[in-house]
């Protein structure tokens, strides 16, 4: 029987669909395939086809009030894996919380540290006026100016969107701080490239009396509006990021589908894009976009409320930055440009 010989271009097109764990096993076949799946254009293939494909995925989840976080496989969304940390010991006293995940890193700080914010290349840890920035390199923070915009929760993490960090803020000098959502007047954005802040413009015809909430979904930014009066939660999205004039409603969902919880927060997409995972007051919801149901996620051996944070996995290494997946369109407007490297 002939044996078959695949092209190139179609080894790079099947392997591009692997997991992580294949690709690391699928190294050792031989130094041809070591030099593919190592190689930084295949990197940004596979991360690329992951993210919009929602495969190699994973829910993080930090159950409130306790230290213990688990890994859920998106695809099955059945059992959950206790994470073990560094220097984990049997007691499992220590406590840690998920400060954000990008390409397949995890950011994890124990409690009684200080807050800081890693995103491969930088730590950026901040208060109310002012950044300081660590570089990996140098080892060495470097403060940045003042951060010309009141953060409407320092005690929340940023967003990671467009290789910037996002945070709700207001331009007020003294805004309510027992009712920032009145106040609330635009997104703020620290681009982690140049260093630069920047402005994302609210969609219009927001309305008053409301709570609002942002995230990443498909790619995207997204703002949640909340209703709790009338019991709705509106759901925008930024299709071309820094356009204000492309902030589409992307959805509104009464709470009443979710026990009338109202604090909702979209996740990701479903494979087949009919449906998107929302977190719904520490529990999952799958949301039906045709049916306009939802459906509560049930998993195993995870009991109580839970925090949940999204993450890809990916062969991106540490120093591989330049794998990272950027739009390169910033837009907004640029608030305090420095050039200092």
């Amino acid at each position: 029987m002939a044996s078959v010989i695949l092209s190139p271009d179609l080894i790079c097109e099947i392997l591009g669909r692997s997991s992580v764990k294949d690709l690391l096993r699928f190294r050792c076949v031989s130094r041809a395939w070591c030099s593919l799946i190592d190689d930084s254009g295949f990197i940004k293939l596979h991360l690329s086809h992951s993210l919009e494909t929602s495969t190699n995925l994973s829910l993080i989840l930090s159950l409130c009030g306790k230290g213990n976080i688990y890994s859920v496989n998106f695809a099955s969304l059945k059992t959950a894996q206790r994470l073990k940390f560094p220097g984990d010991k049997s007691d499992g006293r220590r406590d840690f919380a998920v400060l954000g995940s990008c390409n397949g890193l995890l950011a994890l700080v124990e409690r009684k540290d200080a807050p800081f914010e890693l995103f491969k290349r930088f730590l950026c840890k901040h208060t109310e006026s002012v950044v300081m920035v660590y570089s990996l390199k140098t080892k060495n923070w470097r403060s940045k100016e003042d951060f010309p915009f009141y953060v409407k929760n320092t005690r929340t993490n940023a967003v990671l969107s467009n290789n910037a960090l996002h945070w709700e803020a207001s331009t007020k000098s003294e805004p309510d701080p027992e009712n920032f959502d009145a106040d609330f007047d635009l997104i703020a954005a620290f681009d982690l490239g140049t260093e630069e802040y920047r402005v994302i413009e609210l969609p219009d015809c927001l309305g008053e009396r409301l709570t609002t909430n942002i995230n990443v979904v498909g790619g995207c930014l997204c703002l949640i509006a909340s209703y709790r009066e009338v019991g709705v939660a509106d759901i925008w999205v930024m299709k071309e990021y820094g356009a204000k004039e492309s902030w589409t409603k992307f959805i509104s969902v009464e709470t009443q589908c979710f026990e009338d919880r109202p604090d909702v927060l979209p996740l990701v997409y479903s494979k087949n894009g009919d449906k998107v995972l929302l977190l719904v007051g520490g529990m999952l919801f799958f949301y039906d976009l045709r049916s306009k149901k939802a459906d509560k996620v049930e998993i195993e051996d995870v009991p109580g409320l839970f925090k949940v944070e999204m993450m890809v996995e990916s062969l991106v290494p540490l120093n591989g930055n330049g794998a990272m997946l950027n739009k390169n369109q910033h837009g907004g407007k640029t608030k305090r440009k420095n050039t200092e490297r």
